[in-house]
């Protein structure tokens, strides 16, 4: 009779243990990526991306004065991305996003399959990608369109319709 309830009662005992240790696989798998964010490749495309808000100081003023509507700051980041990929073929706007692109429809994948924790990933990428939606997401919905890629800013997207809660970005624009 004792092993039967030692049986009975280790086994939940066991599933749980189970879903424990898978759970904090996922969070794991999500600090890798939190890790690759911050690797080389991704950093300095996230950096060519800011940085190339400072040559526009003045629009930015006018845009956080009276605000802009998407088809005007659509055609402004196209414009940007133009100008960069004229000025150097290799390091520009448009190579920037698609590398992360890559990253977030890796990430975005991850979660999907169960690999990854949607509430860890959620909160390290929510903002930056929030922000990507709203500056770029004309960007990728046009080029992926044109050029008939179907997952081409999707990863963006799907971390994006994570969030919970609004960010200061939202706010602002």
């Amino acid at each position: 009779m004792l092993s039967y309830i030692v049986v009975v009662g280790g086994i939940p005992a066991y599933f749980a243990q189970q879903y424990q240790q898978q759970g904090a696989q996922r969070v794991s798998n999500t600090l890798e990526y939190i890790r690759l964010h911050q690797s080389e490749r991704v950093a300095a495309a996230r950096e060519r991306l800011a940085l190339s808000w400072f040559d526009y100081a003045g629009s930015l003023a006018a845009i956080n004065s009276q605000g802009i509507s998407s088809t005007v700051l659509d055609h402004m980041v196209r414009s940007m991305i133009d100008a960069s990929v004229e000025k150097d073929e290799k390091n520009n706007l448009r190579q920037s996003l698609l590398v992360l692109n890559d990253f977030y429809n890796q990430l975005a994948i991850c979660i999907e399959s169960e690999s990854c924790d949607m509430d860890s990933a959620r909160t390290y990428f929510s903002s930056e990608t929030a922000q990507l939606s709203k500056l770029y997401g004309g960007w990728f919905a046009q080029t992926r369109a044109t050029l008939n890629i179907p997952d081409l800013g999707v990863g963006i997207e799907t971390i994006k319709s994570q969030r919970q809660q609004s960010s200061l970005f939202d706010k602002i624009f």
